[in-house]
């Protein structure tokens, strides 16, 4: 959506006095809530491709979605963004029950700090819990509705998501490996997309500043005034935090997320992983999982 300004007058003596307010709102223009529970053992594996934005919410249980081949395991009180492109699906897990809650809609623009959101399992408890109860009440609202009064309603559940995927701005701001903010060049904020996304991590960054016609030197100053950091650390941040997201939330063992990652061994990612952190891939799965493999 296109920066928008909101005045308001200011609680002054001076009516000339104003408040200048500048936002990048989420502003959604459909919605479509379903519920789900876990697929049958022998469901067909093929998943699913269409052009909007879903968020998962598991109310209970556990369950596990295939995104783009990564298998991501989410308990009750947790859930993730889904955006258009994603292939995915549900697969079963180990017959345990589960309770999910669909929330699809589209969204004509999309402001620069959404897009952080994508992939992440966040928590929805307090705030987020709240407008996610109010919107599920305006929904059922909107279907009960024999007064004609669809179109009022219409505008509540729309207003209730669009509460709901604002909230979700400080959760965005979490991963701290894109920092540049929206004001900052395009240029800029290319680069590091490219630099820490999975076809980026087999770039050098010589390559990647040749792409942009600019010296690699120059880059790297610019890379550091726009994000706060420097390439190399931008790049390792972005690989723990997709390390730690393949321990905590995947089936996958140690080799694999070596590989997915792109190490050449398991030897290589366990010595880079306790570099940075001080202890091995898999006393941090131990621990996260409580003491199991």
């Amino acid at each position: 959506m296109d920066e928008k300004k909101l005045f308001l007058n200011a609680e002054t003596d001076d009516a000339g006095q104003f408040l200048n307010i500048e936002s990048h709102p989420v502003v959604p223009f459909n919605c479509h809530l379903f519920l789900r529970g876990e697929p049958q053992p022998d469901a067909t594996k093929a998943g699913n491709l269409h052009h909007h934005h879903i968020l998962w919410f598991c109310l209970s249980g556990r369950g596990c979605l295939m995104i783009d081949d990564i298998p991501y395991i989410l308990g009750s009180g947790e859930a993730i963004l889904l955006y258009p492109g994603q292939i995915h699906g549900r697969t079963p897990l180990n017959g345990e029950k589960v309770r999910w809650l669909l929330v699809r809609f589209t969204l004509e623009n999309e402001p620069a700090w959404f897009t952080l959101l994508r992939n992440q399992i966040f928590c929805y408890e307090g705030r987020i819990g709240k407008l996610l109860d109010e919107l599920r009440e305006s929904c059922a609202q909107y279907h009960s509705d024999n007064e004609g009064n669809r179109e009022v309603t219409a505008d509540e559940c729309l207003l209730r998501l669009g509460l709901l995927l604002n909230a979700l701005r400080p959760i965005a701001a979490v991963t701290p490996v894109i920092a540049a903010e929206e004001e900052e060049s395009s240029l800029i904020k290319q680069l590091c997309q490219q630099f820490v996304g999975a076809t980026g991590m087999k770039k050098n960054f010589s390559k990647i500043a040749r792409e942009h016609g600019i010296s690699a030197g120059h880059l790297r100053r610019l890379f550091k005034q726009a994000t706060g950091s420097t390439p190399s650390y931008a790049r390792y941040n972005e690989l723990l935090i997709r390390a730690e997201r393949l321990l905590s939330h995947s089936q996958l063992n140690i080799t694999e997320i070596a590989a997915r990652l792109g190490f050449g061994s398991i030897y290589a990612f366990s010595r880079f992983y306790k570099k940075h952190r001080g202890i091995s891939p898999l006393q941090f799965r131990k621990q996260i999982k409580g003491g199991t493999d």
